[in-house]
């Protein structure tokens, strides 16, 4: 989603689809994560119970930009609460973040290529002249989770 790579993302659009999440999955790829749609900028929570990967998050605003950055432990009851209001979360594994050198303040470019429910495909382009520094974290909303929606997203 940032950078030079690609990634192939389920959306979480809905309320079942934010309670499911990426509960029960057992593996995720290099290039695969979960983005959750919701309505309206708002502090956003989430925990990991059910999901026995260790996971990061990005909370992002309205605009796409990068407002939280945190860790999530497998299985974790921990509630990870976004430092800033956020419209959509992004999931990844663990490390992906660091690895791709994605920071608070980094803005992708976001296009939704097939807006038709329940499967939205979005591409995203990294605009590194928008990053910042670092931030460390996790998150997981309890109830934040659905079943896979394809999304692409571009890293350029």
């Amino acid at each position: 989603m940032f950078g030079t790579d690609t990634i192939l993302a389920d959306v979480a659009a809905t309320e079942d689809e934010h309670i499911r999440g990426l509960q029960g999955r057992t593996r995720l790829g290099e290039r695969e994560g979960m983005l959750f749609v919701f309505e309206g900028e708002r502090t956003r929570s989430f925990w990991m119970e059910g999901t026995p990967l260790d996971l990061d998050i990005a909370f992002l605003d309205a605009a796409f930009r990068v407002v939280d950055i945190q860790h999530m432990k497998a299985n974790s009851t921990r509630i990870h609460d976004s430092a800033s209001p956020a419209m959509y979360a992004l999931e990844v594994r663990s490390g992906w973040f660091a690895d791709h050198n994605v920071r608070v303040g980094s803005t992708p470019d976001v296009t939704f290529l097939d807006a038709a429910p329940p499967i939205v495909r979005t591409m995203v382009r990294a605009r590194p002249d928008l990053r910042s520094g670092p931030t460390p974290g996790t998150s997981c909303e309890p109830g934040a989770g659905t079943p896979r929606h394809p999304v692409r997203t571009l890293h350029r």
